[in-house]
């Protein structure tokens, strides 16, 4: 039997659309994933390319869950994938994400823990060893670590 597309549906939620295959309810998609896959009403699907589909819908959505939780403060790598995995993203989908997010210098480790530095000196009374302990805790590899914190003086 062919499947196409007889309708698509805004949904409440901005940027989010319903495809309907053979007038009945198939799955969500993202603005993106209808964009990418040019989908319109009159398409005609096979099953490899609605798995496609859902699959990029997936990745775009753990996408976006991540920009949203990056978009309060700087976040380490670890913090995002411990994030996205509690949001119950697909593991397998977790590491495309991540490395799209540090192409696009969203994560960045080594900015984290210099940041992290300055702010800890100017806004607390915390030492080097509470800061490393912190950075443990975070994810942050040793060397990037020891990298930040010889940003650390000691305020007179």
């Amino acid at each position: 039997m062919v499947k196409k597309i007889t309708m698509i549906q805004t949904q409440k939620k901005a940027g989010r659309f319903n495809i309907y295959i053979n007038d009945k309810y198939a799955f969500p998609v993202s603005e993106s994933v209808l964009i990418k896959y040019r989908l319109h009403k009159g398409q005609e699907l096979d099953e490899n390319l609605i798995e496609e589909i859902k699959l990029a819908d997936d990745i775009s959505k753990g996408y976006n869950a991540a920009l949203n939780y990056l978009s309060y403060q700087l976040r380490t790598r670890k913090e995002v994938e411990d994030k996205l995995r509690s949001l119950d993203i697909h593991e397998d989908y977790i590491p495309e994400i991540i490395n799209k997010l540090i192409d696009l210098d969203l994560i960045n480790d080594k900015n984290y823990a210099e940041s992290y530095v300055r702010t800890m000196m100017n806004t607390s009374d915390k030492g080097p060893k509470v800061i490393k302990l912190n950075f443990l805790k975070k994810g942050v590899d040793d060397n990037i670590a020891e990298d930040a914190l010889v940003l650390y003086t000691d305020k007179l």
